[in-house]
């Protein structure tokens, strides 16, 4: 239970990171072009 905790907001954390990664390249790449 301690270990959910600790591992739930470290999941969001890693998704937003992955969502907004894949936002910057995406936007990056419509930019160049």
């Amino acid at each position: 239970m301690i270990f959910n905790i600790y591992f739930a907001p470290m999941l969001i954390v890693v998704v937003t990171l992955m969502f907004l990664a894949l936002y910057v390249i995406h936007y990056s790449d419509l930019h160049d072009e």
